[in-house]
This record gives structure tokens, C-alpha cells and sequence, in this order.
């Protein structure tokens, strides 16, 4: 007897290559940015002085900035790695969210990072320098929380804690991940092993190396006089409130289908309930009516009342769009309760909602809050993936029909591919 050729893993795997193969050609140099600065950073000094020049004069990310300096030159090697580590992503997102290893499992997690909005995918993943500061702390940083909750043999344990000096060397990354660590101890009583102390110190180690770099302030100077004259004179609740206004354009971005995913599936979880109380009722007319106002943007470019974004920085007014801030306020406490009544498990995708805002209000004590463009929106994307795969995976109606997830995913996926 011959056994069943499963098509839809043969799909995915074929969906897989085909990814691989397009992200490795698509990769190139950048002839105004950054690129160019780092493909010659080591032609008239050694490594160990570009190191220490960047760290005293303008960023504390060193491990980052010496890997991009030694392998940025060298295209083939860019061209193989970005591919790479985004399935390296694709893998541990997988993992994380599945708790099982199936190729379906992962095609999803690839397609689902590619549903991200194309400007952050294309400032985080696409742009080389891009990758060397958001993609590759980011995967690794995926790899070691898998390894920090399941404690794995010594060898990954050991790598785990290694990876530690790439993956706390950016900002948004660390406070992620020592969020999510944190959370995740205090979640499970009795669980503080040597291992895990000993990584919670070397992150908060890296962590503080990185912050306390005197290049971070002589760069907040640079940048703040270049993009936000009035920077010093902001109190504390004005940058958070412009973190607050990066985290609305988020949300309401055109093309953010992660963010209509989570509420989709979460309005059907709603519908499909045999008995509703009256804050079922409310949470199905604010889902329906975020799910609306998303749709009537992303095909037909149409914007609500309700929807506003800032894109740039004109002199700050945290009062600007009040009517946005609102609904940004209502359907993260709608997608925070549906989740806590209708799914079994729910603390870490609760968690990973709450991590996602934090890195974005953080965001807001930088004076480049706007000017920094899109990319530092990508740490939290990929934690809105996670949560959106979370939900699916811990949905009853879902969880059984992953063939159908699985080809829905990789067809939106196609058409993301042939858009870009």
C-alpha cells in the first residue's frame, strides 16, 4: 500500500522555498542609507576601534553594529542570512504558539509575518541594515525564549545565553523579552532554575551596558536639535502620549491584516457562543465596528471618523485625533476580554498584547519617535503575530481545521508577494 501524499504540507513546503528563493533575490544594497556607511566602516580602521568610536559617540549597540560592519560587505552572505533568520522566526513563532513541530505550523508563522504592513516589513526585514537591527535580534531573541520556558540540554542552554549579547543589544527587544521572562517566572511558581536566573541577569546586564552608552546621549542631542527642537522641554506624559500616538498608527495602519485577524477570529468566538451577557453583546458592536472601519480603509481607502493617524512630527498635540485615541483605548480592552473569556490559557497572549503596547509606548522617549519611520513598529508586530497564532491554535473551532488555516494564510501571503 502506498502511503497518502499529504498535499497541503507538500503546498507548504513548496510555499517555504518559494519564500526563500524570493526574499534571497529581492536582497540589495541601499545607495542613501545606511548601508553604505557600514559596507566601508572598516576600511581605514580595525573593528575593535569602530566599536569603540560608535559606543562613545552614538549608539550602545555594539554586538550589532560590529556583526553588520564584518558581514555586510559581503552580499552573497546578506543574501543567505536574511532568509535565514526569518525562518529562524518562522520556526520559533511556530513553537512558541503550536507547542509542536509541523511544517503547516510554521508556513503559517512565515505567512503571517509576511501579512505584516509592507513598511514595516520593508524597513525591518527587506532594507539590509534594516535586518542587521530589528530581524536578527528579533529571531534570536524568539529562539532563546523557546529555550528559556521548555530548558532545554545544556548545549542550546549554553548557546541560549550566548545569543543574549545580540538579542540585548537593542532596546525594544530587551524590554521585550525581560518582560516576557519575568512574566513567565511569575507565572509558574517554583520554576527559578539556575538557568534561568543566570539568563535573567546576563539580559539585564547587556541591558544596562547598552543604555548607559555615552553615545546615546550625545545622540538624543544630535537628533533631538535635528528632529524635535523642543524634546527636553517634554514632560513625562507628553512622550508617553507619543508613544501612545505611535502605537494608534499602528493599530489603524492601512494594510495591518495581523490586527484584523486577531479580531475576526475573535468576533466569530463571540458569535458562535450558545448564551451571551451583555458584554458579549457590546464586545461583538466594537469588534464589528473596528472590523468595518478596517475593511473601508485597507480596499477601499475610505477613513472613519473614528480612525486618524499622525505620520510625522509637526510639534506635538496629544489631543490631536481624540476620537482615534478612543477607539485604539476600547478595542484593546475588547480583544483583552474576549480573550480572557473565551480562551483556556490565555495569561501569555494577554501578555504578549501588553508587551506589544509597552515596546511602542517606549517608542515615545526617543526624538525620533516619528522620524525613525516604521521599523521600530516591527518588535511589537511580531508579538500581535503571536498573539493572533496563540488565539487560533487555543480556538476549538479553529484548532481542527488547520489545512484550511494553513492554505488561507499562504494564499494571502501570495498576494502580499506579487504586491511587493
Amino acid at each position: 500500500m502506498f502511503a497518502k501524499v499529504d498535499y497541503i504540507k507538500i503546498f507548504c513546503f513548496l510555499f517555504i522555498i518559494m519564500v526563500c528563493f524570493n526574499v534571497f533575490f529581492s536582497v540589495s544594497y541601499r545607495l542613501t542609507a545606511d548601508d553604505q556607511y557600514f559596507i566601508n566602516a572598516l576600511d581605514d580602521r580595525n573593528l575593535l576601534s569602530f566599536i569603540h568610536e560608535r559606543y562613545m559617540t552614538w549608539s550602545g549597540r555594539w554586538s550589532i553594529e560590529a556583526i553588520t560592519a564584518l558581514t555586510i560587505p559581503h552580499i552573497w552572505l546578506v543574501k543567505i542570512m536574511i532568509p535565514s533568520f526569518l525562518m529562524l522566526s518562522a520556526f520559533f513563532i511556530s513553537k512558541i504558539c503550536f507547542h509542536e513541530s509541523d511544517i503547516r505550523h510554521v508556513s503559517i508563522s512565515l505567512a503571517s509575518i509576511l501579512l505584516i504592513p509592507h513598511g514595516i516589513y520593508e524597513d525591518s526585514i527587506s532594507w539590509i541594515t534594516g535586518f542587521y537591527n530589528y530581524l536578527l535580534p528579533a529571531s534570536l531573541g524568539l529562539f532563546f525564549f523557546y529555550t528559556f520556558v521548555n530548558e532545554y540540554p545544556k548545549s542550546l542552554k549554553t548557546l541560549s545565553v550566548l545569543s543574549l549579547i545580540i538579542v540585548c543589544n537593542h532596546e525594544q527587544v530587551s524590554l521585550a523579552l525581560i518582560m516576557a521572562s519575568v512574566f513567565f517566572l511569575l507565572s509558574k511558581k517554583g520554576r527559578f532554575s539556575a538557568y534561568r536566573i543566570i539568563s535573567l541577569l546576563v539580559m539585564v546586564a547587556n541591558f544596562v551596558i547598552l543604555v548607559i552608552a555615552p553615545g546615546n546621549f550625545k545622540r538624543v542631542v544630535s537628533e533631538s536639535t535635528l528632529r524635535m527642537p523642543e524634546y527636553f522641554d517634554l514632560n513625562f506624559l507628553d512622550k508617553v502620549s507619543m508613544g501612545y500616538d505611535r502605537l494608534n498608527a499602528l493599530f489603524f495602519m492601512n494594510g495591518n491584516y495581523v490586527i484584523l485577524i486577531i479580531c475576526v477570529v475573535l468576533l466569530w468566538s463571540l458569535l458562535t457562543m450558545q448564551t451571551k451577557k451583555s458584554n458579549d453583546i457590546i464586545s461583538i458592536v466594537i469588534l464589528m465596528a473596528f472590523i468595518a472601519c478596517m475593511i473601508l480603509l485597507n480596499y477601499n481607502g475610505i477613513k472613519s471618523p473614528l480612525i486618524g493617524i499622525v505620520q510625522e512630527y509637526k510639534g506635538f498635540s496629544p489631543f490631536t485625533i481624540i476620537p482615534s485615541y478612543i477607539s485604539l483605548a476600547f478595542i484593546v480592552i475588547t480583544m483583552c476580554y474576549v480573550i480572557s473569556q473565551r480562551l483556556a490559557n490565555y495569561n501569555l497572549i494577554i501578555g504578549s498584547i501588553v508587551i506589544a503596547i509597552a515596546t511602542v509606548i517606549a517608542i515615545g522617549f526617543s526624538p525620533t519617535a516619528y522620524a525613525s519611520g516604521m521599523r521600530v513598529l516591527f518588535v511589537a508586530e511580531i508579538l500581535l503575530v503571536m498573539t493572533s497564532l496563540m488565539i487560533i491554535s487555543r480556538s476549538q473551532f479553529l484548532a481542527c481545521k488547520i489545512n484550511a488555516i494553513s492554505a488561507t494564510f499562504i494564499a494571502s501571503a501570495f498576494i502580499f508577494l506579487t504586491k511587493s
